[in-house]
C-alpha cells in the first residue's frame, strides 16, 4: 500500500510539471551562522500550486563538484497572488561528499524552506530562507541559509 501511494504521489508531481510552466535558472546562497559559506547552484521548478524544485549547489570555497555537492528535491505548496507566489516545502538531504552519497545525512535531516517569488511574463525572481530539520529528536539546526535566484520559464 505504501509503495502504491508513493507511485501515485510521484505521478501526480510529474503530471503537474508536464501541464504547467517549467522554470530553469540559477541561485546564490549564503549561510547565516555555521561556516558562513556561499554557494552557487541551479534550479528547475515544475508546476504552479503544487510545485517541485530540483536544485543542486556547490560551495564557492571549494567549487570542485567531487568535493561537496548538495541536491534538493523540494515538494512545495504555493499560494499564487496575482504575479506573486508564497511557497513552502520540504526536501530530504541528498548530500555527496568526495564523490560518495552520504546515507548518514539522508537519515538524519532534511530541509524546510519558504519563500516569495515574483513572476514577470517568463521571468521568475525569488528569495527564500531554509533551515535544517533534524528528524530525531525533531529540532531545527542553528544554521539558516538565505537564497536568491532568477529563472526563465517555458
Amino acid at each position: 500500500m505504501k509503495k502504491l501511494l508513493v507511485v501515485i504521489f510521484i505521478i501526480s508531481i510529474l503530471t503537474v510539471g508536464v501541464y504547467a510552466t517549467t522554470y530553469i535558472g540559477g541561485t546564490f546562497q549564503k549561510e547565516i551562522g555555521g561556516y558562513g559559506r556561499n554557494f552557487i547552484g541551479g534550479r528547475v521548478t515544475f508546476g504552479n500550486m503544487l510545485t517541485m524544485d530540483v536544485e543542486g549547489s556547490l560551495s564557492l570555497s571549494n567549487p570542485n563538484p567531487m568535493y561537496s555537492t548538495q541536491i534538493y528535491t523540494y515538494v512545495n505548496f504555493s499560494i499564487p497572488i496575482s504575479n506573486f507566489e508564497i511557497y513552502a516545502g520540504f526536501s530530504p538531504t541528498l548530500f555527496f561528499f568526495n564523490g560518495n552519497f552520504s546515507t548518514y545525512e539522508f537519515q538524519q535531516h532534511g530541509y524546510l524552506h519558504g519563500g516569495v517569488a515574483a513572476k514577470f511574463q517568463k521571468i521568475r525572481i525569488y528569495g527564500e530562507i531554509f533551515k535544517v530539520l533534524y528528524y530525531s529528536p525533531i529540532q531545527f539546526a542553528d544554521v539558516s541559509v538565505i537564497e536568491v535566484g532568477a529563472q526563465i520559464g517555458f
